[in-house]
């Protein structure tokens, strides 16, 4: 999935954050959108460090 984008909702924890982390590891650039932005900064950096 190289060159495509993805934006999830909820990407800060749960189903959203493995959706999210899944479509990082496929070579995706991911969105993630979020209301608590403590865990969203987590999740950051989570993806962030797929590269």
């Amino acid at each position: 999935m190289d060159r495509r984008v993805g934006i999830v909702t909820g990407g800060s924890r749960g189903i959203g954050l493995a959706i999210a982390d899944r479509l990082a590891a496929a070579g995706s650039d991911v969105v993630i959108a979020a209301r608590d932005t403590a865990a969203l900064a987590a999740a950051r950096d989570r993806l962030a460090s797929r590269g």
